[in-house]
């Protein structure tokens, strides 16, 4: 009987705080999510400049060959 009346006050504090530990939980992982998928679309983002950029600087070194090249 005295272990019965000891374990009532545990189950009541596991009561009030699993809500609060699963809120955290919750709100990290959805903090993770947005964080993640931000990072995914600057990556892309910055992954199509930077495409861009290559074929720009490729144009040009074509160009820049096309000229230099000896002209029979």
């Amino acid at each position: 009987a005295a272990d019965a009346a000891r374990l009532l006050p545990v189950l009541e504090e596991e009561v009030l705080v699993a809500p609060l530990l699963e809120a955290r939980v919750h709100a990290g992982t959805e903090r993770f999510e947005r964080i993640a998928a931000r990072a995914m679309e600057v990556r892309g983002i910055l992954g199509e400049n930077l495409l861009r950029l290559m074929e720009r600087v490729e144009a040009v070194a074509k160009q820049i060959q096309a000229e230099s090249a000896p002209r029979p």
